[in-house]
């Protein structure tokens, strides 16, 4: 099919043209690829005026004169060209780009392009040594789209290609262009990529790693590259665990670089074109697993000595819209009561908090699924992570180098009458301004960061990195609830009684086998602490599982059937003594306040005054957690033992 065939008239968008009669020269070389057609171009928006210096109009004519995205060219000498009107070209993406646009350079520059205009049209020469206007969708047939091809023929003295001008979807894309991150090398090298056999066999080898995360509910895919090795490694993140599996246990070097530098070339949202072993970057791409469900990688590389380590978290954008419940999630009763009164009122801040991967983004969205129906809700993500259908999900993409985004998002946002606004993570000076904007202005907001502690929440906002102030922190109604949230791995049905441990000896929490004498020290030291008697109450795993947890196929999980949430939470809103210590910044006598009561009932789902790890300790008196599962997430119990007695020393 030929260039001309491919862009097809649109039917009712013809606009009728004077005959020139001035010379017209030849039509230049095509250099776009042909593509399916695209359709209809939306309606022509109005059309900003550019704030930069132009030139003297050669013509004026009305909108019904312009062409779609064929212009007639007006040359030093007065010859030009012009064919029929088309439905604009579209790119869509760098691959887009590559495959279509045979590109040497943009043209801003030489042009002396304000970055206001050649964000918007930025003409780029072609390697026919024609020109053609890379354009957003509303302005390929604007005021400032036919003054930059005028410069283009007036300063250049170049022909423009056929066509003239391309819609370019993505506005990070020639944000991308005229800061040079995109250029002839870097469009070369992906274009090789992607008419290269080994692209479809790397992608194949990544798919069968997304497919078995997929299918063991794996949280994060590892690929940690050993440069001077000749084998390197893939791991994954399932039930809490690091584990390896053997088809992708030990494989070549040279491989996983082939894979990351082919598989990168789909990733979004990227500062750099291309893969950068030697950098840290970030991003995002998406994949269709063979059961047709949607999923999500979100990217993060570490520059290593050893090599690139690349994180992909998994993210299922299929999922069921209805989610867990609160209780399914693992919150007792008296957590979600506090939950629901802090979803009843109005305005003020409800932050979760927790490590990398305990599972705050889906304890948020069990929250924002319980909202009324007639509370209109918004949310900022980066990116959207689970679908809610109670809600309007904004993706926030992060383009180093590019206007921050999530200003232009929040200003829109604030002008959308909404009741609940969820921002995904408060992390850096741009969030913390949007924290106290919105926080006090009768906005219900809900929100995530990364702390320890339910009281180190107040610390963390308020840190250089994020820079809320302390005295709007303590003011009345804006930290109404502070969360702070951690997954433990439940223990399966075949679980064994404590005494197993006591008769059989079995492996502490470092993996270090221990015989029967220590494990009844190890009940006696829980007795003590907590009031519980560990060999009647409390259960173990069973090392050698059932064919239930078996089938997830590592022996570090055998005895284990998923996780579930420990979690502690404060008011401080409504606790005029709390709000004193957060302006004061007296982090130690916040946690004393909160947490520092000794004559607590273990025993009782009760949780006001206690902390996560003594919720963990209740739901491992109540046979659903293993001690040595609770540990490693918290202290050990007998760093807990010593930190009462020097309390008790203290005091005395």
């Amino acid at each position: 099919m030929g260039l001309l065939s491919f862009f097809s008239s649109r039917p009712g968008t013809a606009k009728p043209r004077a005959p020139s009669p001035k010379k017209r020269v030849p039509p230049a070389e095509p250099r776009l690829k042909e593509a399916a057609p695209t359709g209809r171009a939306a309606p022509e928006p109005a059309r900003p005026r550019a704030t930069a210096t132009r030139p003297a109009r050669v013509e004026q004519r009305t909108g019904a004169q312009r062409s779609s995205n064929t212009e007639r060219v007006v040359g030093a000498e007065g010859a030009g060209k012009h064919s029929e009107p088309s439905a604009p070209a579209v790119i869509a993406s760098e691959n887009d780009l590559a495959q279509k646009i045979r590109f040497e350079r943009a043209l801003n520059k030489d042009l002396d392009l304000l970055p206001a205009i050649a964000s918007k049209v930025c003409p780029v020469l072609l390697d026919n040594n024609t020109v053609i206007l890379l354009c957003l969708p509303e302005y390929l047939d604007s005021d400032e789209a036919d003054d930059v091809q005028k410069l283009v023929i007036q300063k250049q003295q170049r022909p423009m290609s056929d066509p003239a001008r391309v819609v370019v979807a993505v506005p990070a894309l020639l944000n991308a262009i005229i800061r040079e991150h995109i250029n002839k090398e870097t469009l070369g090298s992906r274009r090789k990529i992607l008419i290269s056999p080994e692209r479809t066999a790397m992608m194949g080898l990544l798919e069968d790693m997304l497919e078995w995360g997929a299918k063991h509910n794996a949280a994060d895919i590892h690929i940690n590259v050993f440069d001077t090795r000749p084998y390197s490694e893939v791991k994954f993140s399932v039930g809490g665990k690091y584990v390896s599996v053997g088809q992708f246990a030990n494989m070549p070097t040279q491989q996983l670089q082939e894979l990351l530098r082919v598989a990168f070339m789909e990733v979004k949202g990227a500062a750099q074109a291309t893969f950068q072993p030697l950098m840290e970057q970030q991003g995002r791409s998406n994949h269709v697993l063979k059961n047709g469900n949607r999923v999500m990688l979100r990217w993060a590389t570490l520059a290593a000595d050893a090599g690139v380590s690349v994180t992909m978290r998994i993210l299922h954008l299929d999922v069921d819209e209805k989610g867990k419940t609160f209780e399914e999630l693992g919150y007792l009763p008296g957590q979600e009561q506090m939950m629901r009164r802090a979803r009843m009122t109005n305005g003020g801040a409800v932050v979760l908090a927790g490590i990398v991967g305990s599972g705050k983004s889906t304890s948020l969205a069990a929250k924002i699924r319980g909202i009324p129906a007639y509370r209109k809700i918004i949310t900022l993500e980066d990116p959207v992570e689970y679908l809610l259908r109670n809600a309007i999900q904004n993706t926030i993409t992060w383009v180093s180098g590019v206007e921050d985004p999530f200003i232009e998002k929040l200003k829109a946002v604030k002008r959308s009458a909404m009741h609940d606004l969820v921002i995904g993570e408060i992390r850096d000076l741009v969030t913390g301004r949007a924290f106290m904007d919105l926080a006090s202005s009768g906005t219900n907001l809900y929100t995530t960061t990364h702390t320890g502690r339910a009281v180190q929440i107040p610390d963390r906002l308020a840190s250089d990195v994020i820079g809320v102030s302390r005295d709007f922190l303590a003011s009345n109604g804006v930290l109404k609830l502070l969360v702070y949230q951690a997954l433990v791995p439940r223990l399966c049905d075949c679980k064994h009684d404590f005494e197993y441990l006591v008769r059989e000896g079995g492996e502490d929490s470092e993996g270090q086998f221990r015989g029967g004498d220590y494990w009844r020290s190890y009940a006696d030291r829980i007795d003590r602490l907590y009031g519980i008697d560990a060999l009647t109450n409390v259960k173990v795993r069973n090392p050698d599982g059932c064919s239930v947890c078996q089938k997830q196929g590592f022996h570090e999980l055998f005895g284990l059937n998923d996780r579930t949430v420990v979690a502690e939470m404060i008011e401080p809103a409504i606790d005029d003594h709390a709000l004193e210590l957060i302006r004061r910044a007296d982090n130690a006598g916040l946690e004393r306040y909160y947490f520092g009561r000794t004559d607590l009932d273990y025993t009782s789902p009760d949780m006001n005054g206690k902390s996560a790890m003594d919720c963990a300790v209740y739901k491992a008196y109540k046979g659903e957690l293993d001690p040595r599962e609770i540990e490693p997430r918290f202290k050990a119990f007998e760093t807990v033992e010593i930190a009462r007695e020097i309390a008790k020393r203290r005091k005395a």
